[in-house]
C-alpha cells in the first residue's frame, strides 16, 4: 500500500487491509500519518519510511544513517515488519532485517538534482518489483536506491531510462552493521 489517504478514509483502513491480507501475501507499506500509526500494530513484510515519518516515530529529525537505523530498530523491535527501509535523502537509505542494518549509499549523480518528486514512489516500486521476481531484499533495496537517484535528476515527474539506472546501480554500495543484541530478535 502506498500513497496519501483521502480525508474521509477510516483511520484504521490500512491496518485492516494488512490484517486481512491472505496468508502468504507480502504486504509492503509506504504510507504516512494516522494510516501508518494504526498499521504499525499489524505485521507487514516491509515498511518504508521517509525522513518525516521516521522523525515522527523517533521524536527528532532524521539526518544520518544512524538515525535511520534507530527508526528501523523501532519497527523491527515492535514486530511491525520483517524488513524496514528508511530513506535519508542524498545519503541513500538504510535497509534492516532481524539480523543486521545495511547502509545503502546513494550513487554520485552525473546530472544535477532537479526534483525529488516521485523519488520515494520510484524506490518502493523498484523494491516491490524486484521482490516479486525473487530478488533478495537487500539487492532489491540497492536497486531501489539507484532508481530513486535516476528519478531526482529529472524535472517533475519525467521518466528515467533503464541505461541511467544501470549506470547508477554500479555505484551503489552497502555496508553491513550488526544489530544490537537488545534489538535483534532471533529469526524464526
Amino acid at each position: 500500500m502506498s500513497g496519501s489517504a483521502t480525508p474521509e478514509l477510516r483511520v484504521d483502513f490500512s491496518a485492516q487491509l494488512t490484517r486481512e491480507a491472505s496468508s502468504g501475501t507480502r504486504v509492503i507499506l509506504d504510507i504516512a500519518g494516522s494510516q501508518l500509526r494504526t498499521a504499525l500494530a499489524e505485521h507487514s513484510f516491509l515498511i518504508r519510511l521517509d525522513r518525516r515519518e521516521a522523525a515522527t516515530l523517533l521524536g527528532h529529525e532524521v539526518k544520518s544513517h544512524a538515525d535511520a537505523r534507530s527508526a528501523n530498530d523501532l519497527l523491527l523491535a515492535g514486530r511491525s515488519c520483517d524488513h524496514a527501509v528508511t530513506t535519508v535523502g542524498s545519503l541513500g537509505a538504510v535497509y534492516s532485517d532481524q539480523r543486521a542494518h545495511y547502509e545503502i549509499s546513494a550513487p554520485h549523480l552525473p546530472h544535477p538534482f532537479r526534483s525529488d518528486a516521485c523519488a520515494g514512489d520510484s524506490l518502493v516500486a523498484a523494491i516491490t518489483y524486484h521482490l516479486a521476481v525473487g530478488t533478495e531484499p537487500l539487492r532489491a533495496c540497492e536497486l531501489g536506491v539507484a532508481v530513486a537517484a535516476a528519478t531526482v535528476q529529472l524535472p517533475g515527474t519525467d521518466v528515467f531510462d533503464g541505461a541511467s539506472v544501470d549506470a547508477l546501480v554500479r555505484q551503489v554500495r552497502s555496508r553491513r552493521i550488526e544489530r544490537s543484541p537488545s534489538f535483534a530478535a532471533t529469526p524464526p
